[in-house]
Parts: C-alpha cells; sequence; structure tokens
C-alpha cells in the first residue's frame, strides 16, 4: 500500500485491474471498498445514492468548506442545492459567457513566453467565477490573499487525508494552526464580499441568491451568516480550482499533441463573430476537453460511506463501510477506453457518452446522480473560452520533453509547476 503515499490515482488504477470490479483495500486506520466498475458506480452514485453518505474523509475537508453544499446532507444539502440550481442552467450560464470572456481575453493578453501554467490558469479561473458567478470584480489583493489561503488550505487537508493518523483533529499542530491563520485570511475576503452583495440591489447572480436563500434557512443550528460563508467558499473553491487544473490538462495536452492543437483551431470564432451558437455546438475543441477530463478527471475519487448494509454485485458490504468510486480507474480501463493511456481527442468526434445504459457510469469527470457538480456547464463553457483564446493568440509547446507525473490530492494535478512555451501566432496565420 505504499503506492497510496506516492501515486495514488495510478496504484489505485493497478489495483482495480488486478483485483476487479470491488475490493477492499485494508489501508491502516482508513480501510475501503474500491469499486471501478461503470454499473456499480452507477449504483452507488445514482440508483441508490440515498444509502451513501459522503465518507468520512469529507469530515476532513468539512474544516474548510464547513456546511458547504459538497459536505452537507439532509436539509441543509436540499436546500443549498434547490437554491443554487437555477443559476447553473444553461441559459444562466450563456448569459455569464459575456463576462467570462471579459476576464479570459484580460488574462490571455498577458501571456506569453515561458508560462508557469498552475499560477496562470488559477488567477484566470479566480478571477472569471468571481466576476462571472458572483458578481464580485476582485482586485488584486484579494485574488493573491484566496490565492495563498486556499493553496495553504488545500496543502494542510491534503496531508490530513493522505495521513495514517489524523494528528491535526485532535493535537495543535503547526499544520493545523498554519491552516487556522489561513482559513481566517480566506473568511475576511469572503465576509467583505457578502457584505458588499448584502449593500447592493440583488440581481440574478449566485452571491444574490445565496444571500436570499440564508434569510429562509431549514432549523439546523445554523445562523445565516455562517451558512453564506459555507456555501461562497465551497462554490468558490469548486468553480475555480477544478477549472485551473483542467485548463491546465488541456493545454499540456495540446502542447504534447500539435496535430490535436491544429484540429482544435478548426472553426474558431473571430473577434466580432457571437460566441453563442459556438458554445452551444459541438466542436474539435469540446473533444479535446472531454478527452482531458478523461484522461485527467480534476476530481479523481468520489468518497462514500454506506448507511446501511448493501450488495455490490456478488460482494456484501455492511453499514458504516467506506466506498471509493475512482473515475480515474472507469476513464482508465482498457476494455472502456481503447488505448486508455492516449490522447486522442477523436473518441469524443460525435459528443460525451450518453450515460445510464446497460454500461453504467464508463465517463464522470463531474460525478453523477444528485451529487452532480451543479456547475458543470460553467465549468465546461469557461474552459472552452479559454482555450479558443490561448489558441487564437498562440502557438503552445512544452518547455522540456517526456511525461508529466500526477499528484492525486484532493484534485488531480501535476506534480510540478507545469511551463509551457507560448509563441505569438501572425494575425491571420491559418488554423
Amino acid at each position: 500500500m505504499s503506492g497510496l503515499i506516492g501515486d495514488r490515482a495510478e496504484t489505485i488504477r493497478r489495483i482495480a485491474a488486478a483485483h476487479g470490479p470491488v475490493v477492499r483495500v485494508p489501508v491502516p486506520g482508513k480501510p475501503f471498498h474500491l469499486v471501478s466498475c461503470p454499473r456499480l458506480a452507477r449504483h452507488v452514485l445514482l440508483t441508490n445514492n440515498k444509502n451513501y453518505r459522503k465518507s468520512f474523509d469529507w469530515k476532513i475537508v468539512h474544516s474548510l468548506l464547513g456546511d458547504g453544499l459538497v459536505t452537507s446532507h439532509d436539509e441543509v444539502w436540499r436546500h443549498a442545492r434547490a437554491a443554487t440550481a437555477p443559476v447553473f442552467r444553461q441559459e444562466p450560464v450563456l448569459r455569464m459567457a459575456a463576462a467570462l470572456q471579459d476576464v479570459v481575453a484580460e488574462e490571455v493578453a498577458g501571456w506569453g513566453g515561458v508560462l508557469p501554467t498552475g499560477a496562470a490558469t488559477t488567477r484566470l479561473a479566480l478571477r472569471a467565477f468571481a466576476r462571472a458567478a458572483l458578481d464580485v470584480d476582485a482586485d488584486r489583493v484579494d485574488l493573491d490573499e484566496i490565492t495563498r489561503a486556499v493553496s495553504a488550505g488545500l496543502r494542510h487537508l491534503d496531508a490530513r487525508l493522505g495521513a495514517p493518523v489524523d494528528l491535526a483533529a485532535r493535537l495543535p499542530t503547526p499544520g493545523r494552526l498554519r491552516f487556522a491563520r489561513a482559513r481566517a485570511r480566506l473568511d475576511a475576503v469572503l465576509y467583505r464580499w457578502i457584505d458588499a452583495a448584502a449593500r447592493r440591489a440583488p440581481g440574478p447572480d449566485l452571491l444574490s441568491v445565496l444571500l436570499q436563500a440564508s434569510r429562509a434557512l431549514p432549523d439546523a443550528g445554523l445562523t445565516p451568516r455562517v451558512w453564506l460563508r459555507d456555501q461562497l467558499v465551497t462554490f468558490l473553491l469548486a468553480g475555480h480550482e477544478t477549472v485551473a487544473v483542467s485548463l491546465t490538462w488541456c493545454l499540456h495536452l495540446l502542447a504534447t499533441h500539435p496535430d490535436a492543437q491544429r484540429r482544435a483551431r478548426e472553426g474558431l470564432p473571430g473577434d466580432g463573430e457571437a460566441l453563442g451558437p459556438w458554445l452551444g455546438a459541438w466542436t474539435p475543441l469540446d473533444a479535446v476537453i472531454h478527452e482531458a477530463l478523461r484522461l485527467f478527471p480534476p476530481v479523481w475519487s468520489l468518497g462514500r460511506e454506506a448507511v446501511a448494509d448493501d450488495r455490490l454485485g456478488d460482494f456484501h458490504l455492511p453499514a458504516g463501510a467506506t466506498v471509493m468510486v475512482s473515475p480515474y480507474a472507469i476513464h482508465r480501463r482498457a476494455d472502456l477506453w481503447p488505448e486508455p493511456d492516449a490522447f486522442r481527442p477523436e473518441r469524443f468526434a460525435a459528443g460525451p457518452p450518453a450515460q445510464g445504459g446497460a454500461e453504467g457510469l464508463t465517463y464522470l469527470p463531474f460525478s453523477a446522480g444528485p451529487r452532480l457538480c451543479p456547475g458543470d456547464r460553467l465549468a465546461l463553457v469557461e474552459l472552452k473560452l479559454a482555450l479558443r483564446e490561448v489558441l487564437r493568440r498562440f502557438e503552445v509547446a512544452p518547455t522540456r520533453p517526456g511525461p508529466v507525473a500526477c499528484e492525486a490530492l484532493i484534485s488531480l494535478r501535476p506534480r510540478r509547476e507545469l511551463e509551457l512555451r507560448l509563441t505569438a501566432r501572425a494575425a491571420g496565420d491559418p488554423a
């Protein structure tokens, strides 16, 4: 099990390949049942989802997100989901496209040369989500404070999630004290945004919707201000971290596959052309995005805890058992995806695979079922706009040869800062 401390995603994949669709993994202190079968993944996440709650690991994540949409259950979760779901439907998301495009254009205009992609994509995604979804025009000071605080917070949570014994749950470790300071800095920014939004006229943005929903909370011992903070930090983190990581992987794959980069430029709308029809159409760029999400799903594992006994195929699962559904392992099964480690956007030439059929969930980069990420549409629109802007302006190439190792933490990131070379394209260059 030493690989679970190193390359966790690949170790999980190897265990699944060697031992079958359900296997109990006896990690000291944190045993879990690994599910890598699409049909059984559908059972856990969709058809029998009421029997599965977030697992013990999410209690660690709760220390940052509180009772946000990702970590809450029952009435608290239903209230937040019902209030916010309309914000992320197709028409509202397409209305956000103009704000997204403005931020994307401003950020990418400053790129070029050797680009540290992690830092650049994080700033772009954070600014874009704040402007488009929250109607907040975040300044550089707030962006830097949030970035530093989130980075420190995620490092602390990753360390706790990977530790055999969670000492920080009981002892005032140095990491726990640093985490408390980072959370306080983050909260200071978010509470300023909440207070400013309370003074303005309400709109259709997510922050206004959350303010309204905070006035009718279910009786669960929650205060409106803390509930607002928990929802805001959850959406802010989920809304920019996954997009930033996915954009980084997309750029890496395009840089290392020049033919795919050339094809992705086909049909990109130019200056002055309407973006709506293009955003609503399936294009070679959509195929690139979905193939990148297959290879590097930002949420690479989904933890659940069984409320009551269940059966997963021939396997008896006792109440209280922890289940890990691994999108990474499912996405790289050779029987489902020929040459599973190869970057082949043509797999998605006709669109994303249908879900819920007899074969089960073969593709789940945003989870599935009631816990499907509510911002999946927004993430895909933002990725498409950002890649369009980069491909119109630049040729993208790697700065060093060879594969890039993954680090499977809360999200699936490159192990090191990934640098790419962006060379300006001359006006009128053909695709």
